[in-house]
């Protein structure tokens, strides 16, 4: 074959239809990759492999695409090294390994870079030393140890050399005996103790066989009965009860020793709190004061007596309020009046309690206004009211709050204008609406403020004549007009003043013929004058007065034809006479009148040829 340096591919070989044994393939010295083997389509036995004598490498056989068991891989003789296992990327279950039958080291193991779970390890059935188990190099959880399902001894756990935390003793759910405990050789703390969460009995104290200090016991953080203490069976010295730092007259009786003087002494403790309740002895005054020990309020309440006045005050004690808060009692009026001593107002603040207006009553003592300041309690109307004291300006004045119109009306009392006055406070129109109350022009003047328009209008009363003329001040016509009422003619006439021309005109508002006669005063001609308007025809009818010839003389106008005319009276002869006018031929043509010869006669002038022609 080689001789006829032909192509040996797979398909050659296959139509040749020989028997294709190792030797052959040797003897063919061509390059047999897997591809090759895999194309001549014969059975690639392990002994097959062996025989052909070439490297059998991990990528080889991958790419030879066989099925290779462990019983494969026993039989091509070859040392199966864990990088060999990696590289074949094969499913290595614990069952493909125990099957290939090597020795399953650790160090094997962790080059096999696989998860080594518990049920992993329990499945290979070997034996799981402690040993075994560190050079694994795995994170040694309790989980995964209870998982193995091995017997964990003490001796195990001191053999895997781990940090055994209580969480980590807690996690592995085993039974955690005394025995247990002292046979791990760990230092038991109190706190290992604690975070073990585990029934801490005297029994099982005394089993541990550690020194039970006071200190031990107290970081132990359980509770330390009598009846745990006598169980312990240790030495209980009164040194011992100090640093136990627990010394209750209960606990003294039950332990059942021998309470001595000298025993209590040197337990150095508060000796009232137990002395009383349950020694079950009678703790007096005098008691109380020969004991020479500092009576806290705390040690009155632990006492649980009934705590008098005249317990107090037998008691010869500094009673601050400071004092009172911490007995915790109910401060009533009548127990502060008890106890006899100055109820200041620093000391009522001290007390912080709620004081009342009935507690203040009770108390029975002078309520002053400075009193009440001191006290820095808001001083609402209610309060006032509820306190049934005389609310006098001057209480209002000291208490020194802001007395607004709304504290004025809930305090409910008489608002009088002498009241008003005393507060000297701002009395402002603003104030004076808020109270609500009557403001009547007596009030007003009693008040005695400066009744300016401009207060008058803020007041946002009704400001009619009557209620004017009772203010009894001087209505010019600056105060009128700077009131901005709508003077109209009745008002002025209510208001009963003298409407002088001067003040007309200084009020400054349309002089109208009807507004006149509305007043009702007499309008002569000087009058008219003096207003010094313009005294039209027209005006004149409308006033609907009399206008004789010495009316219209002493108005001192101009009396022209038209004038007369428009005036729309009677012009006889006589009334031309008295106005003591020229009558000129023109005048008399201009009046439009019809001029008689009788008309003619009783004017009494100069009838000329001229006049009569003109």
């Amino acid at each position: 074959m080689k001789e006829w340096e032909r192509d040996n591919t797979p398909w050659h070989m296959k139509d040749l239809e020989i028997d294709i044994i190792p030797q052959y393939m040797k003897d063919l010295e061509i390059d047999i990759i897997p591809q090759y083997m895999k194309e001549l389509e014969i059975d690639i036995i392990p002994q097959y492999m062996k025989e052909l004598e070439i490297d059998i490498i991990p990528q080889y056989m991958k790419e030879l695409e066989i099925d290779i068991t462990p019983q494969y891989m026993k039989e091509l003789e070859i040392d199966i090294i864990s990088w060999h296992m990696k590289e074949l990327e094969i499913d290595i279950t614990p069952q493909h390994m125990k099957e290939l039958e090597i020795d399953i080291t650790p160090q094997y193991m962790k080059e096999l870079e696989i998860d080594i779970t518990p049920q992993y390890m329990k499945e290979l059935e070997i034996d799981i030393t402690p040993q075994y188990m560190k050079e694994l190099e795995i994170d040694i959880t309790p989980q995964y140890m209870k998982e193995l399902e091995i017997d964990i001894t003490p001796q195990y756990m001191k053999e895997l050399e781990i940090d055994i935390t209580p969480q980590y003793m807690k996690e592995l759910e085993i039974d955690i005996t005394p025995q247990y405990m002292k046979e791990l050789e760990i230092d038991i703390t109190p706190q290992h103790m604690k975070e073990l969460e585990i029934d801490i009995t005297p029994q099982h104290m005394k089993e541990l066989e550690i020194d039970i200090t006071p200190q031990y016991m107290k970081e132990l953080e359980i509770d330390i009965t009598p009846q745990y203490m006598k169980e312990l069976e240790i030495d209980i010295t009164p040194q011992y009860m100090k640093e136990l730092e627990i010394v209750l007259s209960q606990h003294m009786k039950e332990l059942e020793i021998d309470i001595t003087p000298q025993y209590m002494k040197e337990l150095e403790i508060d000796i009232i709190s137990w002395h009383m309740k349950e020694l079950e002895i009678d703790i007096i005054s005098w008691h109380m004061k020969e004991l020479e020990i500092d009576i806290t309020p705390q040690h009155m309440k632990d006492l649980e007596i009934d705590i008098t006045p005249q317990y107090m005050k037998d008691l010869e004690i500094d009673i601050t309020p400071q004092y009172m808060k911490e007995l915790e009692i109910d401060i009533t009026p009548q127990y502060m009046k008890e106890l006899e001593i100055d109820i200041i107002s620093w000391h009522m603040k001290e007390l912080e309690i709620d004081i009342t207006p009935q507690y203040m009553k009770d108390l029975e003592i002078d309520i002053t206004p400075q009193y009440m300041k001191e006290l820095e309690i808001d001083i609402t109307p209610q309060h006032m009211k509820e306190l049934e004291i005389d609310i006098t300006p001057q209480h209002m004045k000291e208490l020194e709050i802001d007395i607004t119109p709304q504290y004025m009306k809930e305090l409910e009392i008489d608002i009088t204008p002498q009241y008003m006055k005393e507060l000297e406070i701002d009395i402002t129109p603003q104030y004076m609406k808020e109270l609500e109350i009557d403001i009547t022009p007596q009030y007003m003047k009693e008040l005695e403020i400066d009744i300016t328009p401009q207060y008058m209008k803020e007041l946002e009363i009704d400001i009619i004549p009557q209620y004017m003329k009772e203010l009894e001040i001087d209505i010019i016509p600056q105060y009128m007009k700077e009131l901005e009422i709508d003077i109209i003619s009745w008002h002025m006439k209510e208001l009963e003043i003298d409407i002088t021309p001067q003040y007309m005109k200084e009020l400054e508002i349309d002089i109208i013929p009807q507004y006149m006669k509305e007043l009702e005063i007499d309008i002569i001609p000087q009058y008219m004058k003096e207003l010094e308007i313009d005294i039209i025809p027209q005006h004149m009818k409308e006033l609907e007065i009399d206008i004789i010839p010495q009316h219209m003389k002493e108005l001192e106008i101009d009396i022209i034809p038209q004038y007369m005319k428009e005036l729309e009276i009677d012009i006889i002869p006589q009334y031309m006479k008295e106005l003591e006018i020229d009558i000129i031929p023109q005048y008399m043509k201009e009046l439009e009148i019809d001029i008689i010869p009788q008309y003619m006669k009783e004017l009494e002038i100069d009838i000329t040829p001229q006049y009569m022609k003109e």
